[in-house]
């Protein structure tokens, strides 16, 4: 669990709202929290990967935006997918692996801004 990651994800929510000029959607940011939540500080046990989102878009419909139905190309995968886009173009998340239709995602990546630790 990324409970570091959960803070900084915050942090740079309200970043986004203070600095930039321009906060994150309040679903955007739901989506960053509970990402940053799903990831690990530290690498795992396993070899697992710090900071990398590995769940699904499933799951962020579920835990995020409290969608109850899962079908790709729907209502809750669109929502996501939307979300995901408007996290990568303010650069708080960026692919970092691919497996198949599975898409993992590297939480806030550096960015040289204050509240990078």
């Amino acid at each position: 669990m990324g409970a570091r990651l959960v803070t900084e994800a915050l942090a740079a929510a309200r970043w986004c709202a203070l600095v930039e000029g321009r906060p994150l959607t309040g679903r955007a940011r739901m989506v960053l929290v509970v990402m940053a939540h799903r990831a690990l500080d530290n690498e795992g046990r396993n070899g697992q990967p710090a900071r990398t989102y590995f769940a699904g878009w499933e799951y962020l419909a579920l835990m995020a935006l409290d969608y109850r139905e899962w079908v790709r190309g729907g209502a809750s995968h669109k929502a996501v997918m939307r979300c995901i886009s408007e996290l990568q173009e303010r650069g708080l998340i960026r692919v970092s692996k691919k497996f198949g239709r599975l898409t993992g995602y590297e939480v806030l990546p550096p960015r040289g801004h204050p509240y990078d630790t």
